[in-house]
């Protein structure tokens, strides 16, 4: 996480295992402004495997939650999901900042309770 002119950037890590080349985001600054900001984030990911989603609601409500800088959601009603062999298996992500990490952690929760997915088993 970086503070920019325009608020806090997520900057992926480069080091990060599974990461793929051209796959890292540095927000458009050059390396050597890139600084630390005040305050904390946290990540949650969109996890279903092996189910049929059935409905998904409350996405573009969970976008507008105080401090969310990031929500992407791929799954869709009908969809059925495998297992997830690795974290691009995953359905999607939620990212927020907070003042302290208490204060992000507590943001992630309420946007993950404004969102309901409705599940399935997978028929065999």
């Amino acid at each position: 996480m970086v503070t920019t002119p325009t608020g806090p950037e997520f900057v992926k890590n480069t080091g990060q295992s599974g990461a793929k080349s051209g796959d890292h985001t540095h927000a458009g600054l050059p390396l050597d402004s890139r600084t630390p900001g005040p305050g904390a984030g946290g990540i949650a990911s969109f996890a279903y495997e092996n189910v049929v989603i059935e409905r998904v609601e409350g996405i573009e409500a969970a976008r507008q939650t105080e401090g969310i800088i990031r929500l992407d959601c791929s799954l869709e009603s009908g969809q059925r999901l495998g297992p997830l062999r690795s974290s691009d298996d995953r359905q999607g992500v939620i990212v927020a900042v907070g003042t302290d990490l208490v204060d992000a952690q507590r943001r992630l929760a309420e946007v993950q309770a404004r969102i309901r997915v409705d599940v399935s088993p997978v028929p065999h």
